[in-house]
């Protein structure tokens, strides 16, 4: 059977603060952030993109600040032979007033974004309106949107062939069994199997079936 991981941030390692405190530029947020509705990156200078971090050093290979996703080349050299496509930017990342020269760094938007979420086996809130109508996802009407997931389970079908993609109902990236155990090791980098990630609660806890 199929096993899915959700890819989160995992602070405790050195270079690698609980929660990393830094500003990045805004127009990234809009166009990069994947907490934000689809669009397409269209922002094209050659120039670096930079971070500049509240602490006196960073050092991660997987880091998120707001929802972005920033790696290093160590992560993106573990995605060659599958089935994983990222928009990438180089990006120059600035702690303690200097430059983190180590390792190349990166933000990344994953490009495959999927409806697939199994909502018989998961367990979950859909959004609704004043009337209590359940509302329709930004992106394609048909289906619908989550105010919150409790239990996440991947559709094997509807995520067959992807190893890393970003979920619309569960606001995760996802990855794959095999992606996960290539991941392992790399600073800053959680994978958490869909069914056991705990998700925060935005509200009183209701479930809907499905």
């Amino acid at each position: 059977m199929s096993r899915f991981y959700v890819l989160d941030y995992q602070g405790g390692a050195p270079g690698c603060p609980a929660f990393i405190s830094g500003t990045i530029a805004e127009f990234v947020k809009k166009e990069w952030d994947d907490d934000e509705p689809d669009v397409v990156a269209t922002y094209r200078k050659k120039k670096p993109l930079e971070l500049v971090a509240k602490h006196p050093s960073l050092d991660f290979d997987f880091a998120k600040v707001h929802s972005l996703f920033l790696c290093s080349e160590h992560l993106l050299a573990k995605l060659e032979g599958l089935s994983a496509s990222l928009e990438t930017r180089a990006l120059r990342v600035l702690a303690g007033k200097k430059e983190m020269k180590a390792k190349r760094f990166f933000a990344c938007r994953v490009n495959d974004r999927l409806y697939a979420m199994d909502t018989q086996r998961s367990v979950y809130q859909v959004m609704r309106t004043p009337t209590g109508e359940i509302r329709s996802h930004w992106v394609d009407a048909s289906k619908r949107h989550y105010k919150n997931v409790y239990t996440l389970v991947i559709d094997p079908v509807a995520a067959a062939g992807n190893d890393l993609f970003w979920s619309y109902e569960a606001c995760r990236h996802i990855v794959s069994e095999r992606l996960a155990e290539r991941l392992e090791g790399l600073l800053g980098v959680s994978v958490t199997r869909t069914e056991d990630y705990v998700f925060p609660v935005l509200g009183t806890k209701t479930v809907d079936m499905g």
